[in-house]
C-alpha cells in the first residue's frame, strides 16, 4: 500500500482568539481547545487585565508524567466569553493559574491555506497582537468543543480543520518548517477536594506543568543531506489548485553527471525499501 504523507513541520494544537468582558471591560485572548483538560484554566495576568475576581479555593492537579501539583491561590473567575464576531456569547466558570502552556502561541494557519486544498477556502480568524494561549477551554465546557463541520485532507497526517461556536480551528502539522527549541505540551488534570494532602508546590513540577521539554536525545536525528532535501522539498511545493508539484530535491547544476547518477541511484534504492 502506497500513502502521501507531509513534509516534516511544526504540530499546531486547536488555538482560536476570543473575546472575554466582565462589567465595562473586555479584553481578546488566545485559548487552547483542550478536551484532554477536564478543567478550564485563564491566565493570572489576563485576570488582572480583565479586572475580574472571585473567590480563592485551593486546587490539586495531576499533570502527565503521574505527578501532582497544588495551586493554593487559585481564583474561581466567571467571566463572559464572545467570538471575535460576538454572534456567541456564554458565561464560563474559570480558575486562575500563573502560566496557562508557557510559551504556546497561536499559529496562522492562512501562511498554509494554498498548500491544501481541503483549507483553501475556510476563513480563519486573524492571529491577534497577544498570540500567547491564556485561555484553556477544557473538558467542563463541552459546548466549546462541538464541532459544527469538519474538514479532512486526502493526505495521510494532514491536517484537521474543525468549526466551532467559536470559529475556525485546525491541528495537525503544518508545511512550516519548525522554529526554535523542540518541545511537547501536554495538559491533563482533575479536580480534588481532598486539601489536606496538597504537598508544597515543588518547583520542578511547575516547570514540568508549564512545558515539558525532552532532552538532545529525544530530537529527531537526520543527515544534513537529508536537511538539505526537505528544504528544498518545503520551498519549491507549489499548488496550481489541481496538483501539487515540487523540484527534483537532489537536482544540483554544481554535481557532475556520475555524481548524480550515484545520488539518484541511492534515492531510489531508498524508495524501492519504504515501498
Amino acid at each position: 500500500m502506497k500513502v502521501s504523507a507531509t513534509p516534516q513541520g511544526q504540530i499546531h494544537l486547536r488555538t482560536i482568539p476570543v473575546r472575554l468582558s466582565c462589567l465595562d471591560k473586555e479584553i481578546t485572548v488566545v485559548a487552547l481547545v483542550d478536551d484532554g483538560s477536564s478543567t478550564s484554566f485563564l491566565a493570572e495576568d489576563a485576570a488582572k487585565r480583565l479586572g475580574i475576581e472571585g473567590p480563592i479555593q485551593p486546587m490539586s492537579i495531576q499533570v502527565a508524567g503521574g505527578g501532582e501539583l497544588s495551586l493554593d491561590d487559585s481564583m474561581i473567575v466567571e467571566p463572559i466569553l464572545h467570538n471575535v464576531t460576538k454572534s456567541f456569547s456564554m458565561k464560563m466558570q474559570l480558575r486562575t493559574i500563573k502560566n496557562v502552556t508557557a510559551e504556546l502561541t497561536m499559529f496562522d494557519w492562512k501562511a498554509d491555506q494554498a498548500l491544501w486544498a481541503h483549507l483553501k477556502d475556510i476563513d480563519f480568524p486573524k492571529v491577534p497582537q497577544r498570540a500567547t494561549v491564556e485561555l484553556l477551554i477544557g473538558a467542563d465546557h463541552a459546548i466549546l468543543h462541538d464541532a459544527l463541520e469538519e474538514r479532512r485532507g486526502k493526505q495521510v497526517g494532514a491536517p484537521i480543520a474543525r468549526r466551532t461556536r467559536l470559529g475556525w480551528t485546525c491541528i495537525g502539522r503544518s508545511m512550516q518548517p519548525a522554529k526554535g527549541p523542540y518541545s511537547h505540551h501536554a495538559a491533563m488534570c482533575f479536580i480534588t477536594n481532598d486539601i489536606d494532602h496538597l504537598s508544597e508546590l515543588d518547583k520542578t513540577m511547575r516547570k514540568f506543568w508549564e512545558i515539558e521539554e525532552p532532552d538532545e536525545r529525544d530530537k529527531p536525528v537526520i543527515s544534513k543531506t537529508d536537511q538539505e532535501v526537505l528544504e528544498k522539498t518545503i520551498n519549491t511545493l507549489q499548488y496550481d489548485g489541481t496538483r501539487y508539484t515540487v523540484a527534483t530535491p537532489w537536482k544540483d547544476e554544481n554535481k557532475t553527471i556520475e555524481e548524480k547518477s550515484k545520488l539518484e541511484e541511492k534515492i531510489n534504492q531508498q524508495l524501492l525499501q519504504i515501498q
